[in-house]
């Protein structure tokens, strides 16, 4: 007769409250890293010339305009200053294109 009115809830133990936060935390770096690493698609070296200015990068993408989009995307970055600069040069052809397989990647 001398019964609670209410129920404890059940304690979840210190152990496994720490598993679920490293659990959360493990997870989601694991499954970029097998994303990252299973994206082999396609690699190029792009460069391009802008005011007089020239650089080339090493790039990788799904497909062939992808990769051509990030490596004027990363030559433009470091040869101009602004939206505006930034937004001619990536819209320009480049001024080389180079495609390479997975063992012949130039590095840069």
């Amino acid at each position: 007769m001398n019964q609670p009115l209410y129920r404890s809830k059940p304690r979840i133990p210190r152990w496994a409250k720490a598993l679920l936060i490293v659990a959360a935390v493990v997870a989601p770096a694991l499954w970029m890293t097998h994303d990252i690493l299973q994206t082999q698609g396609t690699q190029c070296q792009v460069c391009v010339s802008f005011k007089g200015r020239q650089n080339c990068r090493s790039a990788q993408g799904p497909s062939k305009d992808e990769c051509v989009r990030t490596g004027t995307d990363n030559a433009c970055a470091t040869i101009t200053s602004g939206m505006t600069e930034i937004i001619q040069c990536t819209q320009s052809m480049p001024s080389s294109i180079d495609f390479f397989s997975s063992n012949e990647m130039p590095l840069r």
